[in-house]
């Protein structure tokens, strides 16, 4: 049997979700992974060696990674605002993706992703982890058995266990690189009820104000009870919006210019949060709006 492998971009925070798929003795392994910073490569090579007694192949630059090592599928756990370049790469390179949620922060990016994987013929998965959480999957089990009746209605309340400002404190806080916490955070709940209750979103009303987090003060960094590394690897601290700012430099010369205009961002930030996005939803609203773009 041929063995399958696999490669990581963004190698610490979520990238650690890679780890499970690293099974040699199933024929399963994590080759190499890339990051942009030398630190976050560091401890994952350490993480591999202590857990696995290996040592898998490191790069600055996916690019490079994926043409050098050829995987079989690569993990791409990276910021969201990287989601749609990196992918899309992959994707024409014919190496099958599994993207951290969300999809990308855009329709247009959506679409691309989405276009690169029909194109190529390409295997292409959401990352919605919260489906496969032994709570999500004991409701769908009661569900699905007539527990409760027949689905009329679904309520959700989120909770952020570490506190919520922490998503106003680094890059989640800035809408170039998030487009809205509803498609950062939210993408869970969204994809979770529609999985809970067995369709899909087709038509949304919404509404919200920043009129909390605005009139905070910001914590100190000893105040934080739960450092949160980031995807991009930057060891156990927050990736700041200036290093984010870096990140986007990267590959600003090969980023499509998407329209910024207020009325698609708004369509984006909901639409872009769903696991199935597609044409035809994004074609549901402008019906709806009057056929304006």
């Amino acid at each position: 049997m041929k063995e399958l492998r696999l490669a990581i971009v963004g190698c610490f925070g979520r990238g650690r979700v890679a780890d499970n798929a690293h099974q040699p003795e199933e024929g399963v392994r994590i080759v190499a992974g890339a990051d942009k910073y030398p630190d976050a490569l560091e401890l994952f090579v350490r993480r591999y060696q202590e857990k696995f007694d290996c040592t898998p192949n490191t790069y600055s630059d996916y690019r490079e990674m994926i043409e050098t090592e050829k995987p079989d599928g690569v993990f791409i756990t990276s910021p969201d605002f990287l989601h749609e370049e990196q992918a899309v790469f992959a994707l024409e390179h014919k190496v099958a993706v599994y993207l951290e949620k969300p999809l990308a922060i855009s329709i247009e990016g959506a679409d691309r992703i989405l276009e690169a994987a029909y194109r190529n013929r390409t295997p292409l998965m959401l990352g919605h982890n919260m489906r496969y959480m032994s709570f999500t999957r004991k409701m769908k089990e009661l569900i699905d058995a007539g527990a409760v009746g027949e689905v009329r209605s679904i309520w959700c309340r989120h909770f952020v266990s570490y506190g919520g400002d922490a998503y106003f404190r680094d890059w989640h806080a800035m809408e170039k690189y998030v487009n809205s916490l509803l498609l950062q955070k939210g993408a869970h709940d969204i994809d979770v009820i529609h999985w809970l209750a067995g369709g899909y979103t087709t038509r949304v009303n919404g509404m919200g104000s920043l009129s909390v987090y605005d009139k905070l003060p910001r914590r100190a960094e000893d105040q934080l009870r739960t450092p949160r590394p980031q995807t991009c690897g930057l060891g156990r601290r927050a990736l700041s919006a200036d290093e984010a700012e870096g990140l986007l430099s990267v590959d600003r010369g090969q980023r499509p210019q998407h329209d910024k205009h207020a009325a698609r961002q708004r369509r984006a930030r909901l639409l872009s949060a769903m696991p199935l996005h597609s044409r035809r939803m994004a074609q549901l609203h402008r019906d709806r709006d009057g056929g304006q773009a």
